[in-house]
């Protein structure tokens, strides 16, 4: 079995300032710069919320899409809602 490098066969090709902005994102790390290209490599190369879900040889890849682009738009929808729409505690659910 041949070696393969980490990040190889990802469902999409993320370059490594990306790979590196996502990181720095979840370590808390990220400066302005990364922390702007890190939301665009998840809105636009991971999720394809921008993209086209529907796939017509295939239900299930259709269904797929449609979860990964959920992902991005949810992501969009947060960032542009007004904070106070939102409830300071989870009340048991």
């Amino acid at each position: 079995m041949a070696d393969r490098k980490r990040g190889e066969g990802l469902p999409v090709p993320v370059l490594r300032p990306e790979a590196s902005a996502i990181k720095a994102l979840a370590q808390g790390m990220a400066d302005e710069r990364q922390q702007k290209l890190a939301l665009a490599c998840i809105g636009q190369k991971i999720s394809l919320m921008e993209e086209p879900s529907f796939h017509p040889e295939n239900a299930q890849l259709t269904a797929f899409n449609e979860g990964r682009r959920s992902v991005g738009l949810s992501i969009r929808r947060i960032i542009g809602a007004d904070i106070n729409d939102f409830p300071e505690v989870d009340h048991g659910r």
